[in-house]
């Protein structure tokens, strides 16, 4: 975004300097038609004093012709400022008045034919993705208006199918899931073969149900698997619909494909791997529960599945802290159990245990029902602050297999 602008000012200001500058320069005076009677009067006065100087003409001759010169050229023009090289003052004047005007007037015009005719709707989103917008347009007040005046655009040009997928992504910033699904519709009317499109269309589309990927959302999601096999976003969204249908083994599989065209060690990798151990053990509830009852074994663990909702993503930084913690039913704010990830690690699945508590007294093994909570923190801090962001799973019983925590809600 501010890139743009520094283009466009650089723009506006070397076509003001190109339209300033023969206003600035000293030239042959052509106002009111006068440059050729000058002309005249000049090329006159010259072979006068080229008569002079070949002794034909005698000095106080030149001195009555020269009078006798401007009195026709006054006569003729009317203008007795134009005789001097370059012009009179009030010339001079008139043009660097013309100039200072042109200075003001220019980068205001161009400013407000772009805002009319331009797509600053196109900057505003393209410029980063919905999730990296520039801090000064991303705001409420600014995006209500790029988008109006896309939509605008839109219903001139409605087979426009990057102005589509243009408004959705803004639908999506502005936390407008139902508006972001129906441009994302009729995005995919014009280009119904897109991944991106399709991955995106699944995403909005749970966030408007609630999270559900069920259905209409799933059918997208196979959809874009079946364009490119390998996409990313859908093969997440893929695995994370497999386990919400406690399907883990089909979640495992998509999240190995996820796994396989990733780069080895990068973070989507290592994503990929801890959520395939994460559904493995979600798998097998029952070896877990017997280990729980008998007192043996490893110690008390929830399984807990962390989702952003997609209206949130542009608040947040791809490094920003999520903690996730359990808490007593009690209503105390010390976390029986605290995990820690990072905002580009989700969706992702991990689990809380005893060996993670803050208090040897207040563990995890000791209460039966906890609410398990993940707080996106700006500052890097656990403590809630103001403008952080927060899901909740509300009263779970802790030998229940999986709590999933959708992160859908802003500390006021």
């Amino acid at each position: 975004m501010i890139t743009f602008w520094l283009i466009a000012a650089t723009m506006i200001t070397v076509s003001a300097v190109c339209v300033m500058a023969p206003l600035l320069r000293r030239c042959e005076p052509l106002r009111n038609g006068h440059g050729v009677p000058v002309a005249i009067y000049r090329a006159n006065f010259d072979e006068l004093e080229r008569e002079v100087a070949a002794r034909q003409l005698s000095a106080d001759c030149l001195d009555d012709a020269r009078v006798e010169l401007e009195r026709r050229l006054v006569d003729e023009t009317g203008d007795s400022t134009s005789v001097g090289p370059g012009g009179g003052i009030a010339d001079v004047l008139g043009r660097a008045g013309m100039a200072a005007l042109i200075l003001a007037l220019l980068p205001s015009a161009a400013t407000v034919l772009y805002m009319r005719l331009g797509d600053p709707a196109a900057v505003a989103v393209e410029s980063g993705g919905t999730s990296q917008l520039d801090d000064h347009v991303a705001t409420q007040g600014s995006l209500e208006v790029v988008v109006s005046q896309l939509v605008t655009r839109l219903r001139q040009q409605p087979d426009d199918a990057e102005g589509w997928a243009m408004l959705a992504r803004s639908y999506v910033v502005l936390d407008r899931a139902d508006d972001a699904v129906v441009a994302y519709r009729r995005a995919l009317v014009l280009k119904p073969r897109d991944a991106d499109l399709l991955a995106d269309y699944a995403d909005a589309l749970a966030t408007a149900r609630g999270g559900d990927l069920n259905g209409e959302a799933l059918q997208s999601i196979d959809a874009a698997l079946a364009v490119d096999p390998d996409h990313p976003k859908a093969l997440a969204l893929a695995a994370s619909a497999a386990h919400d249908s406690q399907n883990y083994s089909l979640a495992i599989h998509y999240w190995q494909r996820l796994k396989d065209i990733a780069d080895p060690g990068s973070a989507m990798a290592l994503e990929a791997q801890r959520n395939i151990d994460a559904e493995a053990m979600a798998a097998n509830p029952v070896q877990a529960s017997a280990a729980e009852l008998s007192g043996k074994g490893r110690p008390t663990v929830l399984e807990v599945h962390i989702r952003l909702s997609p209206s949130l993503s542009a608040r947040t930084r791809r490094d920003e802290q999520v903690f996730v913690y359990a808490l007593a039913e009690d209503g105390s704010r010390v976390p029986l159990a605290v995990q820690r990830v990072r905002v580009d690690q989700l969706p992702s699945t991990l689990r809380l245990d005893d060996s993670m508590a803050m208090m040897p007294e207040r563990k995890l093994s000791d209460f039966d029902k906890v609410i398990v909570e993940a707080h996106v923190s700006a500052s890097g801090s656990a403590q809630l602050t103001h403008g952080d962001l927060i899901g909740t799973s509300g009263p779970v019983t802790r030998g229940r297999a999986v709590v999933n925590v959708t992160i859908d809600g802003i500390i006021r």
